[in-house]
């Protein structure tokens, strides 16, 4: 099967084992709520959200189940045809580009 993207991804690394993975979803907002709700389950404070957002990296999922950053996913979703709308300066690939 070759590499192509599947959806938005947010990997937190770095800040401890509750928060830190792989958090998917159509768009990055759906990843952000999935956050959400883990911190509304764990520890809801304003300093937890920005913890989470320093130790963020958004991207994508591909189907080889591998996380892209947002310019490696440019290249894929090009490389595959999948662009159906352009977004932002064209390096960076942004959900609004695929669906």
């Amino acid at each position: 099967m070759e590499e192509r993207i599947a959806c938005s991804a947010i990997l937190i690394k770095g800040l401890n084992a509750t928060y830190d993975g792989m958090h998917l979803g159509l768009r990055h907002s759906d990843c952000f709520a999935v956050i959400a709700r883990i911190r509304a389950t764990v520890d809801a404070t304003d300093n937890m959200r920005i913890e989470c957002l320093r130790h963020a990296t958004q991207g994508f999922m591909t189907t080889k189940g591998r996380f892209v950053t947002r310019e490696e996913g440019m290249k894929i979703a090009i490389g595959k045809d999948q662009i159906i709308a352009k977004h932002g300066k064209g390096e960076k690939l942004y959900s609004e580009c695929l669906y």
